[in-house]
C-alpha cells in the first residue's frame, strides 16, 4: 500500500466492531473494526449510524468521529474503505449511496442485500455504471485453509464425491447463507442446481434436497435449536471429511473394514483438526487483503456480488419452494 487508506463504518453492530471491544481483546479481532486497527496502512478515521446512542458508544471507545447521515459522512471523511455492516434490509441503498459517492473498496456484510431480486439490480447498477469500485462481501469462510483443502480433496477424489451434508441454525439468511455459499464455493461457483424437496414446516430454518450437476446430492438440514449449527461434510467413496462448529473443527473418517462384523465396512476417524481463534482472524484479515489487493491490481476477489449471488439464489427458491 502507498498510503494509508482510510477506513469507515456503516452501523454500529457486533459485527462492526463490538464483539472484540466487549472482550477487550484486539489481539485477534474477529470485527472490521479490529480488522482495521490491526492492519498497518489502514486508519479508522469515522462511522454512520441513525441510532444516537450507538454514536455515543461507538465515539468513547473507538475514539472516531460518528456520523448520523451516510452522505455527510462520506463527503466529510472521504474513505478509501467502507465496511457496511447494518441491518442486511440496509444494504441495498447503503452500497448504492456508496458506488456514487465513488467509493473504492465496499467491505460489505452476508447476506449482501436482502432479496435476490435487489441483488441483481444491485449487480446490474454496478455494471451499467462501469463502477471502478470493489465490492467484497465477507462470506469470510472462503478464506479458511481447511474450506480450501476440502475444495482440493473433492477434485482430487477418484471416485468423485457422492453427498453433500449441511445443517444450520438460527436462520437460513444470517447462518445457513455460510453453507450455501460454501457449498458453492466448494463448487467452484459454477454448476447446476435441481431442487429436489425443501420443507421442513419451519419457515426461519427450512431443510432441503438438492441435486448438483445432476449426480450429487445436497442434503440441507435446518434446525430450530437455540445454539448454532454451521456444519458441512462431504461423503467420498472412500472418507467422509466434516468441518464443523462454524469451521472450528475439521474431521477425516476412512473406511475399514468392521472389527466386529468381518466382510462389512465402517467409518473410523483419522484425523481432527481444530481451528483457532487467530485462524478465524486471519480468515477477516485475508478477506480486506483480498479487497485492498483487487483494487490495486484490478483483480478479482474470492468472494463478491457474483459469487455470492448462488447463495441468495438458491436460499430464496428453497424458501419459495412449492413443495409437492
Amino acid at each position: 500500500m502507498a498510503k494509508t487508506l482510510r477506513a469507515a463504518l456503516v452501523g454500529l453492530g457486533n459485527i462492526a466492531w463490538k464483539f472484540d471491544w466487549s472482550k477487550n481483546d484486539l489481539s485477534t479481532p474477529l470485527t472490521h473494526a479490529g480488522i482495521y486497527k490491526k492492519i498497518k496502512g489502514v486508519e479508522l478515521v469515522a462511522a454512520f449510524s441513525p441510532d444516537d446512542r450507538e454514536r455515543v458508544l461507538a465515539e468513547k471507545a473507538l475514539g472516531i468521529p460518528c456520523f448520523p447521515s451516510l452522505e455527510s459522512m462520506l463527503e466529510q471523511t472521504r474513505p478509501d474503505i467502507v465496511s457496511i455492516c447494518s441491518p442486511t434490509e440496509f444494504h441495498f441503498e447503503q452500497v448504492k449511496t456508496c458506488i456514487e459517492k465513488e467509493v473504492p473498496m465496499i467491505w460489505l456484510e452476508k447476506p449482501p442485500c436482502a432479496s435476490l431480486t435487489e441483488q441483481r439490480a444491485l449487480l446490474d447498477y454496478f455494471e451499467e455504471l462501469r463502477s471502478p469500485s470493489k465490492i467484497q462481501v465477507n462470506y469470510m469462510r472462503r478464506y479458511m485453509p481447511n474450506y480450501s483443502r476440502l475444495k482440493d480433496a473433492m477434485k482430487e477424489a477418484k471416485g468423485g464425491v457422492k453427498a453433500i451434508l449441511i445443517s444450520y441454525s438460527r436462520g437460513i439468511w444470517p447462518n445457513g447463507s455460510h453453507l450455501i455459499d460454501l457449498m458453492s464455493f466448494l463448487m467452484d461457483d459454477h454448476f447446476t442446481y435441481e431442487i429436489k424437496w425443501s420443507g421442513g414446516g419451519d419457515s426461519e430454518n427450512p431443510s432441503s434436497v438438492l441435486r448438483l450437476n445432476g449426480k450429487i446430492e445436497a442434503f440441507i438440514l435446518g434446525l430450530n435449536i437455540p445454539y448454532h449449527c454451521i456444519d458441512i461434510g462431504v461423503i467420498f467413496e472412500d472418507k467422509r471429511l466434516s468441518i464443523l462448529h462454524g469451521g472450528l473443527t475439521s474431521t477425516q473418517e476412512s473406511v475399514r473394514e468392521h472389527e466386529w462384523f468381518p466382510g462389512f465396512f465402517r467409518l473410523v476417524p483419522e484425523e481432527t483438526f481444530y481451528t483457532s481463534k487467530e485462524d478465524l482472524s486471519k480468515a477477516m484479515e485475508l478477506g480486506l487483503l483480498d479487497l485492498i489487493h483487487a483494487h490495486e491490481t484490478g483483480g478479482e476477489l474470492v468472494s463478491n456480488l457474483k459469487t455470492s449471488l448462488m447463495a441468495t439464489k438458491i436460499i430464496t427458491e428453497i424458501t419459495k419452494w412449492p413443495g409437492p
